[in-house]
């Protein structure tokens, strides 16, 4: 007999996000900020896992690539830090820039 897989709890707001592939501003880069105000702003807390991206890309009609390039960026800046072959989490230990950086910070 198969038992159903056991999904692991995840911030399940990040599948809710409202990205607009109309706006100017490159998907990759409003996944990145959603998820970057969403880690200053605590709603993802440190050591929290992100959801595996081809999962998030499914969830928000993207391609793998694209939340890829968000999640890359974020692990550039010390947000995320990724293990292979367990997933993506919040870094526990946030830059001290990150301390002090507001989420209004982002361009227009």
């Amino acid at each position: 007999m198969l038992r159903p897989k056991r999904r692991r709890p995840g911030p399940a707001h990040l599948a809710s996000l409202a990205l607009d592939p109309a706006n100017p501003e490159p998907l990759y880069r409003q996944l990145y900020y959603a998820i970057r105000d969403a880690i200053l702003t605590g709603r993802l807390q440190p050591g929290a896992r992100l959801p595996a991206s081809r999962t998030l890309a499914r969830d928000l009609g993207l391609s793998r690539n694209t939340v890829l390039a968000a999640f890359e960026q974020l692990a550039a800046e010390g947000y995320l830090a990724g293990r292979v072959g367990a997933g993506s989490y919040v870094n526990r230990s946030l830059p001290e820039e990150a301390l002090t950086a507001r989420a209004e910070t982002r361009p227009a």
